[in-house]
């Protein structure tokens, strides 16, 4: 059977002699009218062509429609005329082999398959059923009732286990291109600009310190101090670069008289007042031996004159 397009402006021819149409069915939306008998044929309605074998051409009916067209093959294939017959009929002949398939042709059977053979007689493939390779399982083979609990997982497999599961890093793909690129935990060697979080001020621990928190420390150390003493260096400088400076400033005083009622030792000097000063002014060795110089010598009027300062 083959299908046939025809057109109300074409005559198409159905058959050449190499081939019999013997039956055409309408399968279109349109009419069409087959010759030689003239006839129109209605969609969806056969027409039986009688006697057979003559010639039998075929045209729309006012517009395109299809055909089914049944033939019986009389010459084979690749006689005059052949070429000639619609596409789809010469298509029809040509899947059906133009004669029927040769007899020495074979039918194999292939795997868990019996029978085949060439074509002289009928033959059937059946199938071979079993348990061991090159078979089918039935669908009652006892294996497909057997239930199957799955192993647990050994606990000698743990980590403290006697046979530990071990997985090396080169059987993870990429792992050891990750652990590559990530630092150690003891003695990291960072590289690039690596950032921590800055502690607060006063931390004192391991943390980690910013440079945030360095330059906070630093600005409350040095407090608004004058330009001149605001580094280390400027104040070692105005402590006389002195490392004992508290201990140097102990001693210095300790060795100092203090201003109420001092107990001087050694030999305390002081200036000598002018003479007649009567003061609370500090007398010196001088200042008493004149005033008594003058007494011894001069006798009262002398003192009183050295005590007016005229002396």
């Amino acid at each position: 059977m083959a299908t046939v397009t025809v057109t109300a402006s074409t005559d198409t021819q159905l058959d050449d002699g190499t081939a019999t149409v013997v039956e055409v069915v309408n399968t279109g939306a349109r009419a069409a009218i087959v010759d030689p008998l003239g006839q129109h044929v209605r969609p969806g309605e056969p027409i039986r062509i009688e006697p057979e074998g003559r010639a039998v051409r075929a045209r729309g009916d006012g517009g395109t429609t299809t055909l089914e067209v049944t033939v019986t093959v009389t010459t084979p294939p690749g006689l005059i005329g052949f070429d000639r017959l619609a596409p789809d009929v010469v298509s029809a002949i040509e899947a059906g082999g133009g004669g029927g398939v040769p007899a020495s042709r074979e039918i194999a059977a292939g795997a868990g398959l019996s029978g085949g053979g060439d074509l002289t007689e009928d033959r059937e493939i059946g199938v071979v059923f079993g348990a061991t390779a090159g078979t089918v399982t039935a669908g009652n083979d006892a294996r497909l009732t057997d239930a199957r609990t799955p192993t647990s997982h050994a606990a000698s497999h743990a980590a403290a286990g006697s046979d530990p599961v071990t997985v090396a890093q080169s059987q993870v793909t990429g792992l050891s291109a990750a652990l590559t690129a990530l630092a150690p935990l003891a003695s990291p060697a960072f590289t690039g600009t690596p950032t921590v979080p800055t502690a607060t001020a006063g931390t004192s621990t391991t943390q980690a310190a910013s440079t945030a928190f360095v330059a906070a420390a630093v600005a409350a150390l040095v407090n608004s101090s004058p330009s001149a003493l605001d580094t280390l260096q400027e104040l070692a400088a105005a402590l006389g670069n002195d490392a004992s400076f508290a201990t140097t400033v102990t001693n210095a005083l300790a060795a100092k008289a203090p201003l109420a009622s001092p107990t001087l030792t050694g030999t305390p000097t002081a200036p000598t007042a002018t003479g007649g000063t009567n003061t609370t002014q500090v007398a010196t060795t001088a200042f008493v031996q004149t005033a008594v110089s003058g007494v011894s010598t001069g006798g009262s009027d002398y003192y009183a004159q050295f005590l007016m300062g005229v002396r």
